[in-house]
């Protein structure tokens, strides 16, 4: 399956189906919840703010490299 942010493919395990609902500047929704399957890069450098070199050094320790 792909991720719908990289688009690249991965094994389903290794997805999280996540849902987002847009908002405004001040946190009211702006429209409707939608699901997506997200990959471990782009959760942490879309949808929680971390840098791309923090997010590949954070991986990397997860592996144990």
């Amino acid at each position: 399956m792909k991720c719908d942010f990289c688009k690249n493919e991965f094994p389903d395990e290794e997805l999280a189906e996540v849902e987002i609902t847009p908002q405004d500047a001040e946190g009211k929704p702006t429209g409707d919840t939608r699901k997506f399957n997200v990959c471990e890069m782009c959760c942490m450098v879309k949808l929680l703010g971390i840098d791309e070199e923090s997010a590949r050094e954070t991986m990397r320790e997860g592996a144990g490299e």
